[in-house]
C-alpha cells in the first residue's frame, strides 16, 4: 500500500528543497517481516527518485499510532509505505509533483513485477536523511 499525500514545503539542510519524504510502519504491532517489505518500498522509491536528480528525498518524521493508513495496514500484514509530496507549489508546478508520483509508482511496480523488490537491502531505507525545517511558501517567489 502506497499513500500519497501534500506535506507543504520544508528545506534541507544543505539548502535545498524536500520533493518528497516517505516513511514506512512504525508501530510496534508490526512484524519484522512486513517492516521489512516496507522498508524495501521504502529503498525502491527513495533510490529511483535520487536516481532522476530532479527529486530529494527526506524521512518524513511520523508516529506510531495504530490509525494512521501505513502503520495500519502494516498491522494487517500489508507491507506499506507513505509518500508526502511537496506542498504549496502553484499550477505550473503540478507537472512536476505528477512527474515525481509517476516515477516513484513506476519504479515500483517495476521492481515488484521482475521480483528485484524482494531482493533490495531493507536497510536502505535507514539512510534516507530526516525532513529539513518547514519554509514559508511565498519564500521562493
Amino acid at each position: 500500500t502506497v499513500d500519497y499525500h501534500h506535506q507543504g514545503s520544508y528545506r534541507q539542510p544543505d539548502g535545498s528543497l524536500a520533493t518528497a519524504s516517505i516513511l514506512w510502519p512504525t508501530n510496534s504491532g508490526v512484524t519484522p517481516q512486513v517492516l521489512a517489505d516496507s522498508k524495501r518500498v521504502a529503498a525502491v522509491v527513495y533510490s529511483s527518485l535520487e536516481d532522476y536528480g530532479f527529486a530529494d528525498v527526506s524521512l518524513y518524521p511520523g508516529d506510531s499510532l495504530a490509525g494512521i493508513a501505513r502503520n495500519s495496514f502494516g498491522l494487517q500484514g500489508s507491507a506499506s509505505l507513505l509518500i508526502e509530496l511537496r506542498g504549496d507549489l502553484g499550477q505550473k508546478s503540478g507537472g512536476y509533483l505528477i512527474r515525481t508520483a509517476y516515477a516513484s509508482m513506476t519504479a515500483l511496480l517495476q521492481a515488484a513485477a521482475d521480483g528485484s523488490l524482494a531482493t533490495v537491502d531493507p536497510a536502505t531505507a535507514d539512510t534516507i536523511p530526516d525532513r529539513g525545517e518547514p519554509i514559508d511558501q511565498h519564500e521562493d517567489e
